[in-house]
């Protein structure tokens, strides 16, 4: 999680570490149209699967704004869950 925090956004996210990240601080929902739902605390995002393995610049800055603004603590989710 450190990674999608940081500044400047980190350009070497990959897609596995973010579906295990979102599993282990909320839900993960595959749609059928290939985008995927990541559910925290009432909050709501769709991102599309990258076509390569890491996440570009914006899925990177709506992940980090959807976890700020449900108050996912780093430190808590990093000692349980290490994908940075």
């Amino acid at each position: 999680m450190t990674k999608i925090l940081q500044h400047p956004v980190s350009h070497n996210i990959e897609w596995n570490d973010v579906l295990s990240l979102m599993n282990a601080v909320g839900e993960v929902e595959e749609k059928h149209d290939g985008k995927f739902t990541f559910s925290v605390n009432g909050e709501t995002l769709a991102l599309e699967r990258p076509s390569h393995k890491d996440l570009d610049t914006q899925a990177v800055i709506d992940l980090r704004k959807l976890l700020t603004n449900v108050n996912v603590d780093p430190a808590s989710v990093d000692e349980n869950h290490d994908p940075d």
